[in-house]
């Protein structure tokens, strides 16, 4: 079983590029579905009307998760 994309965006905060940006605000959310899957995260961060680059960074992040799996 693989870890699910939430935990594992979280745990990228000490990276020092826009997916570590993403998971630092991630790693402050108490409502942010660490347990989740892409589509929940995305809907997450749609629902709280995130900017575009935190979706180009969300492509990278889900990108390398995939890559993972």
């Amino acid at each position: 079983m693989h870890q699910a994309f939430g935990s594992w965006l979280a745990a990228q905060d000490k990276r020092h590029d826009w997916v570590g940006l993403l998971a630092s605000q991630a790693a402050k959310d108490p409502r942010f579905p660490r347990t989740g899957s892409v589509h929940e995260v995305r809907a997450h961060l749609s629902k709280f009307q995130a900017g575009g680059d935190i979706f180009e960074a969300l492509d990278d992040a889900e990108r390398e998760w995939e890559a993972l799996h």
